[in-house]
């Protein structure tokens, strides 16, 4: 790092400032998201499940990944996560998981969310901040 640091302030004039924000580097993908499926349904070509987790309010530029099982070969289906909000970007992904997977209450983890989603947690159309620990 002291190297690529070095070779930077080189190639560049000494009158321009440079400052660096790591802090991505270190904060990707350091946290999980943890919630629960308040709705869920089947629409025609998928499942739809409801979040109280939001991409809006709780995992703003986390690119997060479902963790659950596989689902066994053929028995599939895939399902969409939402957020609860009435924000038509409030879909936090889908995924191919096994058809009676995460029922109304079931717990739902995500992974991959970085540090920015703590500084642009916030709460939406009656949807609370997240509650954020730190271990």
């Amino acid at each position: 790092l002291p190297a690529a640091f070095a070779a930077v302030r080189a190639a560049v004039p000494a009158a321009i400032e440079l400052l660096v924000e790591p802090g991505r580097l270190y904060a990707d993908g350091a946290g999980e998201a943890h919630g629960t499926v308040t709705v869920a349904r089947a629409l025609d070509d998928r499942a739809l499940r409801v979040l109280d987790l939001s991409r809006i309010c709780h995992l703003r530029w986390s690119a997060v990944e479902l963790v659950a099982p596989a689902p066994r070969p053929g028995e599939g289906a895939d399902t969409l996560l939402v957020g609860p909000t009435c924000y038509e970007d409030d879909v936090i992904g889908s995924w191919t998981v096994a058809r009676d997977a995460f029922p109304a209450g079931a717990p739902v983890v995500l992974r991959g969310v970085t540090g920015y989603a703590l500084a642009w947690n916030t709460g939406f159309g009656g949807v609370p901040p997240a509650e954020v620990v730190v271990r």
